[in-house]
């Protein structure tokens, strides 16, 4: 849902300043351009802000129910929305605390704040969720061995189906959110040393492009590895759903995606290793 917002407020700007609606900076009083700067602006930044931190929610999640915990859903509520209004509250008074003209004037200073504010949580992610995985999925392997003392090929199949979910989570981020740490990187770069250093104008646009894709694209790739593809009102990708499948109709009931590892009814958070369809909004 966050990253429907978020792009919903990329369109939304984008149609309007294709018709050259952009704010006079030279204006000292704010008229509707102004105010529609300083709100699409906040508004995008905050949903994609929501996006980067709900990743980091659902990972530990994960971690925790493969360990038999629950995370408290008022932390995932502080974690998922209230950090990332933080953030973008932060970024609004940077950007707007000298007056409301300078939405596209900034300078390098509050530019570099801007960034850090906007991809400090893409960088965590990507540094946070690998290691969080990887120790889901120990954790899911070891309470099966635990649970049924053995690890044979149906308890195998279960758990390759939850690392291959985690490292196509991880993939999908990364494609998609690199451009924007590459494009930062470039232009914090130009505007530091605009003598030195002059980037290739066809290089920029062709990033510039990539972002725009591949922002609005994650949306779509995630949507299809947490719930998976439309299919007789099963919402899940095939290769997890023939996993499942398999070992609940072998010897013993799954712990994973059953009540003995979450201690909850299926359906909910007792499998958020493979669907995760329920508590943990994106």
């Amino acid at each position: 849902m966050v990253n429907v917002l978020a792009v919903l407020g990329l369109l939304v700007r984008s149609i309007v300043w294709l018709d050259r609606a952009f704010p006079n900076t030279k204006k000292k009083c704010m008229d509707a351009n102004h105010y529609f700067c300083l709100i699409s602006n906040v508004w995008i930044l905050y949903f994609f802000t929501c996006n980067h931190f709900w990743h980091l929610v659902y990972a530990v999640e994960a971690y925790m129910v493969s360990n038999n915990k629950e995370m408290n859903t008022g932390m995932k509520v502080f974690v998922g929305w209230f950090i990332p209004l933080f953030m973008a509250g932060a970024a609004a008074v940077v950007v707007y605390y000298q007056g409301f003209n300078s939405c596209f004037s900034l300078s390098l200073t509050r530019s570099s704040i801007v960034y850090i504010l906007f991809l400090s949580p893409v960088v965590m992610v990507m540094l946070i969720n690998p290691v969080i995985f990887y120790q889901a999925g120990k954790s899911a392997k070891r309470a099966l061995i635990w649970h049924y003392g053995r690890y044979t090929s149906s308890e195998r199949k279960l758990v390759d189906a939850i690392h291959t979910k985690f490292y196509l989570i991880l993939i999908i981020y990364f494609i998609c959110w690199i451009p924007n740490l590459v494009n930062a990187g470039l232009w914090l770069r130009y505007e530091s040393s605009r003598t030195s250093f002059i980037p290739d104008e066809k290089s920029i646009l062709a990033l510039f492009i990539l972002m725009a894709v591949t922002n609005p694209l994650q949306a779509v790739l995630a949507a299809l590895v947490f719930w998976g593809l439309p299919n007789t009102n099963r919402l899940r990708l095939n290769i997890f759903h023939r996993s499942e499948a398999h070992y609940n109709n072998s010897s013993g009931s799954s712990i994973i995606n059953r009540s003995g590892l979450s201690g909850i009814s299926t359906g909910s958070e007792s499998e958020p290793l493979l669907s995760y369809r329920t508590k943990t909004t994106f």
